[in-house]
């Protein structure tokens, strides 16, 4: 039993770079999340980080991610405020959803469950290390 602890990058929580006019034209009635995912691509950003693995356990799994909510700035909240659709997405603050589960492979049920948001980077990166600590704690307990 082995937990890794994966490298994620959560540092850049806004959209800046628009989009290029011609497909910014072709994706203006489209849905607002096919909208948001091109602005993610264009901007070279992700929304969903894991950031703990467990190899090998007998019986449990882990499923530990961060989601980030990115906010628009500059040219790409400009474009976006045209767009009808995006106006929920042109408001919205960035943040981080930090979700931890401990899942038994047996009957695939929730044995430990938690999810938390939050603004503040530091404190996502203290639970990071938080999660780590106890996972490979309770693996070499083995205990869950």
């Amino acid at each position: 039993m082995q937990t890794n602890r994966l490298k994620i990058n959560i540092e850049d929580l806004y959209i800046s770079k628009p989009l290029e006019k011609e497909t910014y034209l072709k994706v203006i009635g489209e849905h607002p999340n096919t909208i948001h995912s091109l602005y993610l691509i264009t901007n070279d950003l992700v929304s969903l980080h894991h950031f703990l693995s467990l190899d090998d356990h007998p019986q449990y799994t882990i499923n530990a991610y961060v989601s980030v909510y990115h906010g628009y700035c500059g040219k790409a909240k400009q474009q976006i405020g045209i767009i009808n659709s995006m106006s929920e997405k042109h408001k919205q603050r960035p943040f981080f959803s930090i979700t931890y589960k401990i899942i038994n492979k047996s009957n695939m049920k929730e044995s430990f469950s938690f999810k938390h948001m939050s603004k503040s980077k530091k404190e996502i990166y203290k639970l990071i290390d938080i999660f780590h600590k106890k996972t490979e704690e309770l693996c070499r307990a083995n205990t869950f």
